[in-house]
C-alpha cells in the first residue's frame, strides 16, 4: 500500500471508533439477540456501537418505564449514526413498534433544531412491514425522507449486517 493510501487508511481506522453508533429496535425476544449480534459485529469491525443497555444513566430507585424513555432518548442524543430496525410484532407482543416509532419521532424533532449536528440515519424493515404502516408513521417518513436512508426490506436481520457496515463506513468518511 503506498504511503499516502496507508496514512489515509490509518486515519480512517483511528476515526471510526470515535463515531458513536446507536442501534434501535423492538426489544422483542426474537430481535433482542440479533441486535446484540449486530452490535458485536460492528464492534468487531472497530466501531463504537451501542444499544440502550450500554447507555450510562443513573437510575433513582427501582427502574420504571420513564427510565426506559430517558435511556432511549439519551442513546439517540449521544449518537452520530442511528440504525433503526423494525420487525413485525407477534400476537402476544404489544407496543414494541410503538416504542421504536416514538424514538424515530424524537429524532424527527431533533432534525428541526438548526443547531443539531448532522445525524446519519438508516431504517431497515422486515419484509412486508412497510406496507402495513399507515398514518402518522408514513407521514413522518415522507416528511423526513431527505434526512433518512431507507435500507432494503429483510427476511432475517443477519441480512443487513454487511450493508450496515458499509453504511457506517460511508458515514465515517463523510463525518471526517
Amino acid at each position: 500500500m503506498p504511503n499516502h493510501q496507508q496514512s489515509k487508511h490509518q486515519y480512517f481506522e483511528s476515526r471510526k471508533s470515535q463515531v458513536r453508533i446507536g442501534i434501535l429496535g423492538s426489544y422483542t425476544e426474537d430481535l433482542y439477540e440479533k441486535l446484540h449480534a449486530l452490535r458485536a459485529f460492528l464492534r468487531k469491525n472497530g466501531y463504537n456501537a451501542r444499544m440502550a443497555e450500554d447507555v450510562e444513566y443513573t437510575l433513582l430507585g427501582d427502574p420504571a418505564p420513564k427510565d426506559d424513555y430517558k435511556v432511549s432518548m439519551k442513546l439517540i442524543d449521544e449518537s452520530d449514526i442511528l440504525i433503526f430496525i423494525f420487525i413485525a410484532e407477534k400476537k402476544d407482543e404489544h407496543y414494541d413498534l410503538q416504542s421504536v416509532s416514538m424514538e424515530l419521532q424524537h429524532l424527527a424533532d431533533l432534525f428541526k433544531l438548526e443547531s443539531q449536528n448532522k445525524i446519519y440515519v438508516v431504517l431497515y424493515f422486515q419484509k412486508g412491514l412497510r406496507n402495513e404502516m399507515r398514518g402518522i408513521f408514513t407521514g413522518l417518513l415522507d416528511e423526513h425522507q431527505a434526512d433518512l436512508d431507507i435500507g432494503f426490506d429483510f427476511e432475517e436481520v443477519e441480512e443487513i449486517f454487511e450493508p450496515v457496515l458499509e453504511f457506517c463506513r460511508e458515514c465515517v468518511e463523510d463525518f471526517f
